[in-house]
């Protein structure tokens, strides 16, 4: 995970830069950007171009039903079960329906909710695994590449795209300067986070003989040291974070709705997305795991091959920063 990681640094970056160097407005004034739309604006021939966007947003859009709402809605049911013994359809009902509320609000609503709850949720869980590691002092190699960079990607989304499309939105005259701000999250997502949640589940023990996965595996990890407490802590985190996975991702879904159909059937993209949220809750874990890798990769193709087209492109405007930043000597 952390090698592709640092590999996913440069895609990262790339793709941000050029969704902000080609984004545009839509009909209700919002700024719109992501692949689809620098693949129809950038690439030549344009009917390849225009081909390539396509492909890209209706992978988005199924993506978005698997790694940002399925999967998530799943995590959430999975972590409440095993530290509060929550059944799973009582979780997927108040997901959805706390969903549904925050996304009828449309990106502001979105954007004030995981302001809220994701600095506060990444300190809290930073701590708790602080704490376990001052109380407390084998895949194949095929296994570890195959399952680290599917869950690398799943943890950062470097080179998938799906970044782009809300990076396409930041308020910034620079698209190098959004392009450098993305990468941080790689950092933090897949160096940092994932990696503090590796380290927690191998020191506990937990994976000799155990009968968890998941969400719960992390949560058996950090019981082993901090008690009932510790797994509360971490239930709560992992929620909080799934949830916020899934508004993020109903935004990335709804632009790619959007680049496909309009904005006037975007309703019936989000009653979809809720209810897909629900069945996710109860769903079996590798079903939903399979099914996510799957559309991931349905999004990585035709990013990969645009970011390859439109490489000059990125190298120039890199070029054009530095040599700027440089000249003003900051």
């Amino acid at each position: 995970m952390e090698l592709s990681a640092a590999l996913g640094l440069s895609s990262k970056c790339a793709e941000c830069l050029l969704a902000v160097k080609y984004r545009q407005r839509n009909s209700r004034g919002e700024m719109c950007g992501g692949p689809m739309y620098v693949m129809r604006r950038a690439i030549r021939p344009r009917w390849l171009g225009a081909l390539l966007g396509g492909i890209f947003a209706l992978s988005t859009l199924l993506a978005s039903f698997g790694i940002g709402d399925m999967t998530q809605s799943n995590s959430i049911a999975a972590a409440l079960e095993r530290a509060f013994g929550a059944p799973a359809l009582l979780t997927g009902v108040v997901v959805s329906a706390l969903a549904l509320a925050i996304l009828s609000g449309g990106i502001r609503s979105i954007a004030r909710a995981a302001s809220l709850v994701v600095p506060a949720m990444a300190l809290l869980y930073l701590g708790a695994a602080a704490g376990g590691a001052a109380g407390t002092a084998a895949a194949s190699a095929v296994d570890a590449l195959r399952y680290g960079v599917s869950r690398g990607v799943f943890s950062n989304e470097a080179g998938m795209g799906s970044a782009a499309i809300s990076a396409a939105c930041a308020a910034t005259d620079s698209p190098v300067r959004q392009g450098y701000l993305n990468m941080t999250a790689t950092v933090l997502d897949t160096m940092v986070v994932c990696t503090v949640t590796g380290l927690a589940i191998c020191c506990s023990g937990v994976l000799e003989g155990t009968v968890h996965s998941g969400a719960a595996l992390t949560i058996a990890a950090f019981e082993t040291v901090l008690g009932p407490a510790g797994a509360a802590v971490a239930a709560v985190c992992v929620a909080l974070f799934a949830f916020s996975t899934i508004l993020g991702w109903e935004y990335l879904g709804e632009k790619a709705f959007e680049f496909l159909l309009g904005t006037r059937l975007v309703s019936l993209y989000r009653i979809l997305f809720v209810l897909l949220c629900l069945l996710g809750a109860g769903a079996e874990l590798e079903l939903v795991f399979a099914v996510s890798d799957l559309f991931n990769a349905l999004m990585v193709l035709p990013n990969l091959i645009c970011l390859l087209l439109c490489s000059g492109t990125v190298a120039r405007e890199l070029l054009s920063y530095e040599t700027a930043r440089k000249s003003r000597g900051r």
